[in-house]
């Protein structure tokens, strides 16, 4: 009986790793659906404990900005029903029971999305310069702004989410680019939010908010060919951590038919940014 139950597993291990294969094959076959080249700040590697032997990155998204598009009629093609006021009095229970939607976003690489929050980066420091004008900040507070701020644009992932939709088909008809706009599974939720107005001491209801509650293509494992330039590169534990932050490396990430990814070329940059192979 023992016997039986172990040959089982290996069985339905054995069939397991087959629809791995299956699945993976069907969706590199034919024309990739979109090729983008991505660096470290889109890109970084996983942390790995020194017994680790795989190597892996995650795909880091930059959402400020999702607001701006996610409102209310693009919720609603997603599926959401938005039809009562955020102020009814039985607005919070309707759209608590609202469960996440499956759906498709369109990521950007470095194109009107990063511009414009390059702009809004600019103009938060011409804030803080009218404030050192107006001795409401000191000399002091924005030199460190402004170090905080470089940092922040030699960091920060180039890629946006721009638009989404239940039809992948219809977006990328939409943004035909297959280099600049990537288009990836992702879920959505929606939440009516409430703070407390101190001063008239009552609850405000804020406007009604969607949010990508998970993009489902975030983990991509490094094949062994690919490994070598990575090998010597050590994952960053922060961010914000000192040392250099200029990327070390670019993957060129394609995506097939099933819109997964898999990597098919790694180099490593030099310390301003330019190809070393």
């Amino acid at each position: 009986m023992k016997r039986k139950a172990w040959l089982l597993a290996i069985c339905f291990a054995i069939l397991a790793n087959v629809i791995v294969l299956v699945a993976a094959a069907l969706n590199r076959v034919g024309e990739p659906e979109a090729t983008a080249r991505l660096t470290e700040r889109e890109l970084p590697l996983s942390y790995r404990a020194e017994e680790d032997t795989g190597i892996s990155m995650y795909l880091r998204v930059n959402e400020d900005g999702v607001e701006q598009w996610l409102d209310n009629e693009k919720l609603e093609t997603l599926g959401f029903d938005c039809s009562p006021p955020v102020t009814a009095e039985t607005a919070e229970f309707h759209y608590d029971r609202q469960l996440p939607r499956d759906a498709f976003v369109v990521l950007e690489y470095e194109g009107k999305a990063w511009a414009a929050w390059l702009d809004k980066q600019k103009k938060e420091l011409d804030e803080s310069e009218e404030q050192v004008r107006l001795g409401e900040r000191t000399a002091d507070y924005l030199e460190k702004e402004r170090g905080r701020q470089e940092k922040r644009r030699r960091i920060a992932s180039r890629l946006f989410p721009v638009d989404a939709g239940p039809d992948a088909a219809g977006l990328r008809s939409a943004y035909p680019d297959r280099s600049r706009f990537v288009i990836v599974p992702a879920v959505f939720a929606i939440k009516v939010e409430r703070h407390y107005d101190d001063e008239h001491e009552r609850w405000e209801v804020e406007p009604l908010r969607g949010r990508i509650a998970e993009i489902l293509v975030t983990t991509i494992h490094v094949r062994n060919k690919h490994r070598t330039p990575l090998e010597s590169i050590t994952p960053r534990r922060s961010r914000t951590e000192e040392g250099p932050v200029e990327p070390r490396y670019a993957v060129t990430l394609t995506f097939g038919k099933r819109y997964e990814p898999w990597i098919t070329g790694v180099e490593t940059l030099s310390a301003s940014g330019q190809s070393e192979m």
